[in-house]
């Protein structure tokens, strides 16, 4: 019986020291160092914290895929704390990807857990112009395509040296629209704040 409790007693400072030096490892920003030694606390004990952390790890090397399965892990939790910061962190890193219907979605989730959270309420505001925009500028690309459309028939029933010359002022216009879209969009996004990561410290 003694026995077992130190047997079990070694495992769990084991899992407290890896995780402890995984922290200092990420604050030094050594992710590939903390995300080894999350990985092997894992191996020992099942714990939604250090999902948690290993997902904030895996982000940080823009390892999407891998931080996603991390933070989905971490939203099992018991706590209601945990499941907020891991739905936080989850609609950064959609947002980080381009999702912004998924990010808005976490975003939203992470609100309904934790309404006093002024950072997902300022990220769901950014996440959701993001969205609009993105719409916009679908709609914008349909009505461009459907003109050109438009024009080329036209033009079939003109004479070539026409054709030609309202071919070259059309690309030109179009031309000088996509430049303003892009700068416009590039303006856009160096004005918007860019979601920040939470790392969990409590352990």
């Amino acid at each position: 019986m003694l026995c077992i409790i130190a047997a079990v007693s070694d495992s769990s400072a084991g899992v407290a020291g890896r995780v402890n030096k995984a922290k200092r490892l990420y604050g030094k920003e050594d992710y590939d160092g903390a995300e080894k030694l999350y990985r092997e606390a894992l191996d020992k004990k099942n714990d939604n914290k250090i999902k948690y952390n290993l997902g904030n790890a895996q982000y940080m090397k823009k390892d999407y895929a891998s931080a996603e399965e991390s933070y989905k892990g971490a939203l099992s939790s018991d706590s209601r704390k945990l499941r907020q910061k891991a739905a936080y962190n989850l609609g950064n890193l959609y947002y980080s990807k381009g999702n912004f219907s998924g990010a808005v979605d976490e975003w939203k989730n992470a609100l309904i857990m934790d309404p006093k959270d002024e950072d997902a309420r300022n990220n769901l505001e950014v996440g959701l112009r993001m969205l609009q925009q993105q719409k916009q500028q679908g709609q914008d690309n349909k009505n461009k395509k459907e003109k050109q459309e438009t024009s080329k028939n036209k033009s079939g029933k003109e004479d070539d040296k026409k054709n030609e010359e309202e071919r070259k002022k059309e690309e030109a216009r179009r031309m000088l629209n996509m430049m303003e879209d892009i700068e416009k969009e590039a303006r856009e996004r160096k004005q918007m704040e860019l979601p920040r990561i939470n790392v969990e410290k409590d352990w």
